[in-house]
């Protein structure tokens, strides 16, 4: 089960302050340690917190934790990349006197929902997504990294079909659930705040929605293939799985440059015998 632990109100360069759970005289208790990995140009968040810490090793200390528990603390790192904001997140398991390592730089893979800033996808994407997938009434919608919804959404109320969105970011988590409110799809349509690598029941998918940098997808590549049931169609917006050869690729016209939108489409196989 997940566990997790207060924050304090103010984080301050190279540790956190310990919140009035933390005694001084409970012996028992310890602090674990954060130690993420940044370009030194990056602001970190613990838990939707802003730190003033600096540099490419940022060292942080938990309130004392009770032994033998493990507390999940969110962790956001942003900066600029040229014209582009740069947004890597993950989720981190502390434990009472332990020290936790999180690299967060560019293409390293502790960086569970790296992302440009986000980017909806336009309306027409998302209805031709749908269409080459072929959503009905009775499929199960996932879509790993659902931004603000839309797809899981339009995928209920246009077709009847149940979806599950998945989004690391809270500010996401709440657009999302503001759009199936907006939408009437309540019944339909769940949201959840977790990592898109991580889908407990991902079995349940018929289709999975993507919109993710090749770093992801290189990831989530080996993890379609075992844990989707055979027959699951995949469609992926702009960034395909390295060495799986799509069974349909369409070029949807951009309105805001030159370069159109590229969709692929898989269904996954069925397995081998042994």
């Amino acid at each position: 089960m997940r566990k997790h632990h207060p924050l304090s109100v103010a984080l301050l360069a190279g540790s956190i302050l310990a919140g009035p759970c933390a005694q001084a005289q409970d012996t028992e208790k310890k602090p674990a340690k954060l130690k993420v990995l940044v370009p030194a140009v990056a602001q970190v968040l613990v838990d939707e917190r802003p730190t003033t810490s600096t540099g490419e090793e940022r060292v942080f200390e938990t309130p004392p934790l009770p032994p033998g528990k493990a507390f999940t603390y969110q962790l956001k790192a942003t900066w600029l990349e040229g014209s582009y904001r740069m947004v890597r997140m993950a989720e981190v398991k502390a434990q009472a006197g332990q020290e936790t390592v999180v690299d967060l730089r560019p293409g390293n893979k502790d960086g569970s929902s790296s992302q440009i800033l986000y980017v909806p996808t336009p309306d027409n994407v998302v209805a031709k997504m749908l269409e080459m997938a072929k959503v009905g009434k009775e499929d199960v919608v996932f879509d790993l990294g659902c931004g603000d919804g839309r797809i899981v959404v339009t995928a209920a109320s246009k077709y009847g079909a149940r979806g599950v969105g998945i989004d690391l970011d809270p500010e996401r988590v709440k657009e999302s659930l503001a759009n199936v409110e907006k939408a009437k799809v309540k019944d339909l349509v769940e949201i959840r705040k977790g990592d898109a690598l991580k889908v407990e029941d991902l079995e349940r998918a018929t289709v999975v929605m993507l919109y993710m940098l090749p770093e992801f997808m290189r990831q989530l590549k080996p993890i379609v293939l075992e844990r989707c049931k055979p027959g699951t169609r995949v469609v992926s917006h702009d960034y395909p799985f390295p060495g799986w050869t799509p069974q349909q690729t369409v070029s949807v016209p951009n309105q805001y440059r030159l370069t159109p939108h590229t969709l692929y489409l898989w269904v996954v196989p069925a397995r081998k015998a042994g």
